[in-house]
């Protein structure tokens, strides 16, 4: 699957859905933030 085919089937998602498909990634997501923010706590409140 390519990006653009997975932001595609993510904007048509509804936002449980949305949600859903996003919560595999918040680990990622998170340790991503924290080495951008440098914070635990703010790298939680941008995910």
């Amino acid at each position: 699957m390519t990006a653009d085919r997975a932001a595609a089937g993510i904007a048509a998602a509804t936002p449980d859905e949305q949600m859903s498909q996003l919560e595999q990634y918040r680990v990622e997501l998170t340790a991503y933030c924290y080495r951008m923010l440098g914070s635990g706590f703010e790298a939680e409140d941008a995910v």
